[in-house]
């Protein structure tokens, strides 16, 4: 992952994000693509190779990185 804070969260078709990493089947994975399909779902294109398609309330693990930020 990219440097900065690591943020673990639950997201669905509306929250998740290319770059998230996702935990399907007890294996992390990266989001490397998406597009939206009819009924709010989504179709994550994984960088292993997989497709998943995500409804709008299968929730998923997720972490994010988030930037940190430094105040001098």
């Amino acid at each position: 992952m990219r440097s900065g804070l690591v943020e673990v969260m639950v997201v669905y078709a509306h929250t998740v994000r290319v770059g998230d990493v996702v935990h399907i089947a007890g294996t992390d994975t990266r989001v490397g693509n998406m597009f939206a399909l009819p009924d709010q779902r989504k179709r994550l294109i994984l960088d292993n190779g997989c497709a998943l398609t995500l409804g709008p309330t299968t929730p998923l693990i997720a972490k994010r990185c988030c930037p940190v930020r430094v105040v001098t």
